[in-house]
């Protein structure tokens, strides 16, 4: 299982919205290096369901949504069903021409008590997905920590997840500018500076002060450079201004003394040529990015289907496949995004015309 888990590289999982990546048209799947994977993305609280099968112990969220925390007062319970259905989705990425899949481990199925034996079923469970994947050719990306923590290490590529979005500042003023750089170093700088130059941001220390805990010279030493990549997991861009440093409690939010606002959609219908626009512009701003020498290796679009969403629970929908969740078989059907990914990969030239917008849900799985 380790050494199925060992392939990973730097990857992009992004979510439809409507700001962030400029417009890039006219290249094709063989523009890019030959070791750059295409791929799309689910994670296991979010896909898996059969929250209480086979010896499963209750996760965060489990605790979190049956306190009817959630905006729709859903849970993950059954989710997308992917515990009992992943055959099937499997059949499904091999069909859509995808070259990877990324998925996470549920620890609460694998190591239901936290540290001690493993879950037999639920190790066999990641090992016939592991195998279904393989038996289709798809190269397999493992989150290994989202939502339950590692018990141990592993062997092979690792590197951390950022979820990201891109800051731009609402005017051209100082204060402004200095905010905007304050939301990138305290929302990304917190987590990557460390593994990068051994220590928080500069801004970070100065404002936090002695509530931020400080590394010493060995801690330093041993966090830096420990990453083989970096995974940015990019949803949509803000506008931020600067606010008046509050007064009283002090914590993350009131310490970055900033504003910002943005906007995003997730479109549920079959004919969602908005994420279709939206994977074009940043599938070809990667491709920029690639051309003037960043080191990507890979784009998982967030998500392969329609899943529990953390935010929003089932109001949003971001699958390149739509799952009927008011129909108990979840049944599965395609999207023009996924027909257009579909296409993409196969260096096909793919215009959405009017009759695909209407059979775009002939392609259903039940």
């Amino acid at each position: 299982m380790a050494a199925a888990m060992a392939a990973a590289s730097l990857l992009l999982v992004v979510v439809v919205a409507v700001h962030g990546a400029a417009p890039a048209l006219g290249f094709t799947r063989s523009d890019f290096p030959e070791d750059f994977v295409f791929g799309a993305a689910t994670s296991a609280y979010q896909y898996e369901g059969a929250v209480a099968e086979d010896g499963r112990s209750p996760s965060i969220w489990d605790a979190y949504t049956h306190a009817g925390k959630m905006p729709d007062k859903s849970n993950g319970d059954v989710a997308a069903d992917g515990y009992h259905k992943y055959k099937d989705d499997v059949k499904l990425i091999a069909e859509t021409g995808l070259e990877a899949y990324r998925f996470s481990i549920s620890w609460s199925r694998l190591i239901p008590n936290g540290r001690g034996a493993v879950n037999p079923k639920g190790l066999q469970y990641y090992n016939n997905l592991i195998d279904e994947l393989l038996r289709h050719g798809v190269q397999i990306h493992v989150m290994l920590y989202q939502l339950d923590l590692p018990q141990e290490k592993q062997k092979g590529v690792v590197g951390i997840n950022v979820y990201t979005f891109w800051p731009y500042s609402l005017t051209n003023t100082t204060v402004d500018l200095e905010a905007t750089k304050r939301c990138r170093d305290f929302y990304f700088g917190w987590i990557l500076e460390p593994f990068v130059v051994g220590d928080y941001p500069l801004v970070m220390k100065k404002i936090v002060g002695s509530r931020l805990p400080s590394f010493t010279k060995v801690q330093s030493e041993a966090v830096r450079g420990a990453l083989d990549f970096i995974g940015v997991n990019h949803y949509y861009s803000l506008y931020v201004n600067d606010r008046p440093l509050a007064k009283g409690v002090r914590d993350f939010t009131p310490d970055m003394s900033l504003y910002y606002r943005g906007l995003a959609t997730s479109n549920g219908s079959l004919s969602d040529t908005d994420r279709v626009d939206y994977m074009k512009k940043h599938i070809g701003s990667t491709l920029t990015a690639i051309r003037n020498g960043a080191n990507v290796k890979g784009y998982f679009a967030w998500s392969f289907l329609d899943v529990f969403e953390l935010l929003s629970g089932f109001k949003s929908q971001y699958g390149l496949y739509r799952v009927d969740f008011n129909d108990d078989a979840l049944p599965r059907q395609a999207r023009v995004s996924a027909r257009w990914y579909s296409k993409f990969l196969m260096n096909k030239e793919f215009r959405v015309e009017e009759n695909e917008i209407n059979d775009a849900g002939s392609h259903a799985q039940q």
